[in-house]
């Protein structure tokens, strides 16, 4: 794998990550299960694990899931990390007669994550999670 790939794809799993844990402590929602929130969780440390030189050069180092904890306190997520988890619980949800119902499969989930955040420019400086 290239070195863009790989920043590409930890870049991907990180603001992915981070989006679910701002979805699921400070909205109360899980848009995907906690054995596809591990299992990406898992690929993101393998990749740090093995290439952390490149690691440490991809947007969100400090709020590395695989450093840091889930907060429920909205300070604690940049803005580009809320408006992705805004975004993808809007195209995941359907709200039918007061409640809530699934409108997306978790592939096409992980395709519009995908599709987001190659859009998305990196930031030059990113206030980080739970470090002031």
């Amino acid at each position: 794998m290239e070195q863009d790939a790989i920043a590409g794809r930890i870049k991907k799993l990180r603001m992915g990550l981070l989006a679910f844990r701002y979805l699921y402590y400070c909205q109360q929602q899980s848009i995907i299960t906690d054995f596809e929130y591990d299992a990406r969780e898992f690929e993101l440390r393998t990749l740090v694990d093995a290439y952390p030189a490149i690691a440490r050069e991809v947007v969100y180092d400090d709020e590395c899931p695989t450093k840091t904890v889930g907060s429920d306190s909205v300070v604690d997520y940049a803005d580009e990390i809320m408006d992705l988890a805004e975004r993808l619980l809007y195209m995941h949800t359907n709200v039918r007669n007061g409640e809530v119902v699934q409108k997306c499969t978790t592939e096409e989930l992980t395709a519009e994550l995908e599709r987001i955040v190659v859009q998305l420019k990196q930031p030059a400086t990113q206030p980080g999670l739970f470090t002031s």
